[in-house]
């Protein structure tokens, strides 16, 4: 999996729903991923768990599927 291209829509998509990383990473009043592992994924810097693509998932209100279903036309949008 392209970390480049996953990173590029985590952050398309949350921007999209005019999230912020910080509001991302909370779940419920706590912060359920580090801000900078977040920055990190969308930079393309790191991979992301499983378990850490599921919450991210959730968060954007999306499957896990539509989350790793790449199209690289999608991120140069």
């Amino acid at each position: 999996m392209n970390l480049h291209l996953l990173g590029g829509r985590i952050k398309k998509l949350r921007l999209e729903k005019k999230m912020t990383q910080e509001a991302l990473c909370q779940g419920g009043n706590k912060e359920v991923i580090c801000i900078k592992t977040l920055q990190r994924i969308e930079c393309g810097k790191v991979a992301a768990r499983i378990t850490t693509l599921s919450f991210i998932a959730k968060q954007l209100d999306i499957s896990l599927e539509e989350l790793i279903n790449i199209n690289s036309q999608d991120v140069l949008k």
